[in-house]
């Protein structure tokens, strides 16, 4: 007598499911990696542009204080320069307010001269 079995594994499709499954997860766990590689060269990237945008932003204060200062100069010299006119029109202001009066205290003297000495 001749048996003939055939065996059925009844875990078979649940074998086959675990095995999609399990390749789905490595699937996603693998787009996963590469997504993190991904961002961590973006952060690197944006990491070199913040160090980028630091050093211009530190340039451009450098190079502010430099020009404020070129600035404050030529103003104090401005400055100076204002004081000096100032000070030249003060004494021209009071010459021509003193020559007036010496030219009448000169013709006075000139008069009482030649009246003295007709």
């Amino acid at each position: 007598m001749k048996m003939t079995a055939e065996y059925t594994c009844i875990h078979e499709e649940q074998i086959q499911g675990i095995s999609r499954k399990t390749a789905e997860l490595e699937a996603r766990a693998d787009y996963k990696d590469k997504r993190i590689d991904e961002l961590k060269e973006d952060m690197l990237e944006l990491k070199q542009s913040v160090n980028s945008l630091e050093k211009t932003i530190n340039d451009y204060i450098l190079k502010s204080i430099t020009d404020d200062n070129t600035l404050k100069d030529y103003v104090n010299k401005l400055e100076n320069r204002v004081t000096s006119l100032e000070s030249r029109q003060d004494t021209l202001y009071k010459l021509l307010i003193a020559i007036p009066s010496i030219i009448a205290i000169l013709g006075v003297l000139a008069i009482y001269l030649q009246s003295i000495h007709p």
